[in-house]
């Protein structure tokens, strides 16, 4: 198996959705790193990516935007802080 295939499987196994609740995080922290990399590293497009890896497409524009500022992918639900 390679590697996205054991990274895929990994996510599959800890994916929690349930009827009623809202469909958010549903993609995987590593999933969502190796698409970052393919886009920033081998030059995929943002589209390709996000169909390669599963990961929703505007969460991976905004995470390779935060990528080339010089922060790292992270997994934050929710809004952010203000104090």
């Amino acid at each position: 198996m390679t590697q996205r295939g054991h990274v895929k499987l990994f996510c599959l196994m800890f994916k929690i959705t349930g009827m009623g609740k809202a469909r958010r995080g549903l993609w995987c922290e590593k999933t969502m790193k190796l698409a970052v990399k393919a886009v920033l590293a081998d030059g995929l497009s943002n589209v390709k990516a996000s169909q390669r890896y599963n990961v929703p497409l505007e969460t991976l524009r905004r995470k390779v935007l935060v990528a080339r500022a010089g922060d790292g992918v992270e997994k934050k639900l929710g809004r952010r802080t203000v104090l």
